[in-house]
């Protein structure tokens, strides 16, 4: 069969038969920023014709560097079969937990995600792919909202930052900057924080509750958000630059 595994090239085995597809190389960090083998080893895809048998000894030797085609494919690397095998044991508080940790929108993404993850679900190969939207949409709607808080940077830094709009790049931009320990703000015109998950899709395709749900934990995480505040309106660029860092 054919079989791939992504890591760096030099953790492929010393065996023959390994042909990297380099149209397929891309970092895939685990936080933003920082690359699972380190900055300067990108990931690469690699592939060969193998028995069963010697690519599962293979596989045990390496385990630590592979993820499951679920998680590779989600934008955010969500860790989906940690969460859906918590749900199953009834555990909802840390599944939320794990479907949170990397995704500013765990309610929202629940609801209107594209689910890359499912077309790679390995499921699918039997029968059908798992419903890994809908249960990460089950963690959200059963897990405590007290478990969606996350453990204080480690570090903190002097540096203001200030984002031009509040729609869903600023927000993520926002969340994983604040998860880091800068100080941060929102400018955005509009009276409501969302853009257009907040104006464009219809309430009963994504409830405003769960919407502000998301939003509310990524100002708990102390972004401060300042609405029907217009650029050149109310607040010049001028005085951006002089109140927040370059």
């Amino acid at each position: 069969g054919l079989y791939a595994h992504r890591g760096p090239l030099s953790s492929l085995p010393d065996e023959q038969g390994w042909h990297p597809l380099d149209a397929y190389a891309r970092a895939t960090p685990e936080e933003p920023g920082e690359a699972p083998w380190g900055d300067d080893r990108p990931w690469h895809v690699a592939e060969r014709h193998t028995t069963w048998q010697s690519w599962r000894t293979w596989l045990r030797e390496r385990k630590e560097d592979l993820r499951a085609p679920c998680q590779a494919a989600c934008p955010v690397g969500t860790n989906a079969g940690l969460y859906v095998s918590l749900i199953a044991e009834g555990r909802y508080d840390e599944a939320l937990q794990i479907a949170a940790e990397p995704n500013p929108f765990p309610a929202i993404c629940g609801r209107v995600c594209t689910a890359p993850c499912e077309d790679v679900c390995r499921r699918g190969e039997f029968d059908a792919p798992i419903a890994i939207r809908d249960l990460k949409r089950f963690a959200s709607d059963h897990g405590r909202p007290l478990k969606r808080r996350l453990p204080p940077p480690t570090q903190t830094h002097t540096e203001q930052v200030a984002i031009v709009g509040a729609r869903p790049t600023g927000l993520s931009a926002a969340y994983y900057l604040a998860r880091r320990g800068y100080r941060v703000t929102i400018f955005d015109a509009m009276p409501v924080a969302g853009g257009m998950m907040a104006i464009g899709i219809p309430d009963y395709r994504l409830p405003r509750n769960e919407l502000n749900r998301d939003i509310d934990a990524i100002a708990e995480l102390g972004v401060t958000l300042r609405l029907n505040t217009a650029i050149g309106r109310d607040i010049s660029l001028d005085e951006l630059q002089q109140n927040f860092d370059p």
